[in-house]
């Protein structure tokens, strides 16, 4: 006996979906919300902030060894694959 399937689209409600979902995940580096890993943050005390990424360097790591990936390949991730990432980044104030 082959399975059957109910091929009857079913609706779902979106806003039941959404008010479970979480709010955006932070990621706060010595005190600066760093979001998106540029332009203006607020810092915890609330002062604007210019967030600059400066380097990203990035290494694939293997069972038996680890190479570092090429710059333009940087952000060429591979679902299952480990890597290392480095990210250099400078912060200043202006307000």
């Amino acid at each position: 006996n082959l399975p059957t399937f109910d091929s009857e689209l079913k609706l779902c409600d979106v806003k039941e979906m959404l008010a479970g979902a979480p709010g955006p995940v932070k990621m706060v580096l010595e005190g600066v919300d760093v979001q998106r890993g540029h332009g203006l943050v607020l810092s915890e005390d609330g002062r604007q902030a210019e967030l600059a990424t400066l380097a990203v360097d990035a290494w694939h790591i293997r069972e038996f060894d680890d190479f570092e990936i090429p710059p333009e390949s940087v952000g060429q991730l591979h679902e299952g694959d480990t890597y290392v990432i480095r990210w250099k980044y400078s912060v200043t104030n202006v307000g």
